[in-house]
């Protein structure tokens, strides 16, 4: 991440401001913060699922995002909410 900042409308407040982070392949990283201030926002932004509002980001490859709560609809399968990311995804 380079410069990465984050504001969900043009006249909100700033979420995430001015991020650098460096990664090495297989470096174990663990982002710790009190609730609200942006940790969800910045693993989003790596995982491609928010764009940040200025900055960039690169990656390797594809990053995967594993939230805390469970994320899922229960009325699918397992492998059926895999696939409604990806088709979501266009993939």
């Amino acid at each position: 991440m380079k410069g990465v900042s984050k504001s969900f409308s043009e006249s909100g407040p700033v979420v995430l401001q001015d991020i650098n982070l460096e990664v090495a392949q297989g470096d174990f990283l663990c982002i710790l913060g009190a609730s609200g201030c942006g940790k969800s926002t910045l693993l989003s932004m790596l995982a491609g699922l928010e764009s940040p509002t200025t900055g960039e980001i690169q990656t390797a490859s594809k990053p995967a995002l594993m939230f805390q709560e469970p994320a899922l609809y229960p009325w699918l399968t397992a492998s059926r909410n895999v696939e409604l990311v990806m088709q979501l995804r266009g993939v």
